[in-house]
């Protein structure tokens, strides 16, 4: 009698992962043929129009490059040819030369300045160097050109303007920025006040001093001529700055200190209205007065 012999499995945990690791294995497997397959197929054959375009396209793109460079050389070749025929064409030379508003600086001088111009290319000038040339007239204060094609040069001239005579040694001619620009001669200085306390070596070594002294003098001009008053003949300014007024008239004077004020005049006024016929006696107003400054001072002279 044959007997059955009954094997009884057990459960193992090692046998549960060779289990997955075999279904992990089969479908890693299956990915593998499945790529093989795909690679093993042959390509796709290239579409033809589309690279037909592409390389109509590339001839194109290089056909609209050499068109544009050939037309920039052109240009170029062209500017060139045309720049050297206008510069030495004899339709562009300077003829004509038209002076403008000078009154000290008299025409004829300034057109001696610039006449080397004649004859030249009008649009090769150099108008730095001629802007120099005329800048070196003593009257001159600035200078502009302008060039009218096809062959005239106009020159614009802006003068100083004298406001007063500055005494350092000889007269010079100061302009309203309290600048010098000029030794005066006899004619321009005719009728013009004098700023006189400002010495030479002053001017030359503290020039910013000097500037400043010759500006409040001539603003302390601009102040008394306001209104129609008794011509000054000078304006002193003293060592510590203080200014004094010298009339034309009766040789009299006004100390008014650091800086002429408008109550300052109107004191002026009220001393010239009270003396009356007597005014020409006086031969100092004292307005300086710094501790009481409502209080005027005069100190009169014999007849």
């Amino acid at each position: 009698m044959n007997r059955r012999k009954t094997i009884k499995k057990s459960w193992s945990p090692l046998r549960l992962l060779s289990r997955q690791a075999n279904r992990r294995l089969r479908s890693r497997t299956k990915q593998q043929e499945a790529q093989e397959a795909q690679e093993a197929q042959p390509a796709p054959a290239m579409d033809l129009r589309r690279m037909a375009a592409s390389v109509l396209g590339l001839l194109l793109f290089a056909v609209k490059v050499v068109v544009l460079l050939v037309l920039l050389c052109g240009a170029v070749i062209g500017g060139y040819y045309t720049y050297q025929r206008v510069m030495h064409s004899t339709y562009f030379h300077v003829t004509q030369i038209d002076v403008r508003s000078t009154r000290r600086a008299p025409t004829d001088q300034i057109h001696r300045l610039v006449r080397s111009v004649l004859g030249q290319n009008i649009l090769s000038l150099d108008l730095g160097a001629l802007r120099r040339a005329v800048q070196g007239h003593p009257w001159v204060r600035d200078v502009r050109f302008e060039r009218e094609l096809p062959h005239t040069l106009r020159v614009q001239v802006t003068e100083h303007r004298a406001r007063a005579l500055l005494l350092m040694g000889h007269l010079y001619l100061v302009n309203r920025e309290g600048q010098v620009f000029k030794r005066a001669d006899a004619d321009e200085s005719v009728g013009m006040p004098v700023i006189t306390g400002i010495s030479r070596m002053t001017y030359l070594n503290h020039p910013a001093t000097a500037r400043q002294q010759i500006t409040k003098a001539l603003d302390t001009l601009d102040r008394y001529y306001a209104r129609v008053r008794s011509p000054l003949s000078e304006v002193h300014v003293g060592e510590h700055g203080e200014l004094t007024l010298h009339l034309k008239q009766g040789g009299g004077a006004v100390r008014v200190g650091d800086e002429m004020t408008n109550g300052q005049l109107k004191q002026m006024d009220a001393v010239w209205a009270a003396l009356g016929p007597e005014i020409h006696r006086a031969r100092v107003v004292f307005l300086d007065n710094v501790a009481r400054p409502d209080r005027v001072t005069v100190r009169m002279g014999d007849y």
